[in-house]
């Protein structure tokens, strides 16, 4: 009831996370760059930044928010923002708390224009 049925049905954000091979063959394919580095990250539920008593759940919605909520916020507007990812975060830590949750990936990428 926080937002219109129709406004959801018509949003759609593509989110395609590649794997480290397909990262490495287009900066190799692409040939602008050096590729020095390229590594990938499987980060447990129960890892924090250990500077908070932030929940890896909370870590995960807050970057999640730090690049979708513009589009969010176009689509659903902005009044609604705190409480969509204060309850994605809810949902993260129950996914977090399941014993089939995969881990967070992160992929970190070095490179040196040729």
């Amino acid at each position: 009831g926080v937002i219109k049925e129709a406004d959801l049905h018509s949003f759609n954000l593509p989110i395609y996370t590649p794997s480290k091979e397909e990262v490495e063959g287009i900066v190799r394919s692409e040939g602008s760059f050096n590729l020095e580095k390229l590594e990938r990250f499987l980060i447990p539920w129960d890892a924090n930044d250990g500077n908070s008593n932030a929940t890896t759940a909370e870590i995960v919605a807050n970057f999640t928010r730090a690049f979708t909520e513009p589009i969010m916020a176009a689509q659903f507007g902005s009044s609604i923002m705190d409480e969509m990812y204060e309850r994605f975060g809810h949902k993260l830590g129950e996914l977090q708390s399941s014993t089939d949750a995969p881990p967070f990936s992160n992929m970190v990428i070095s490179l040196c224009k040729k």
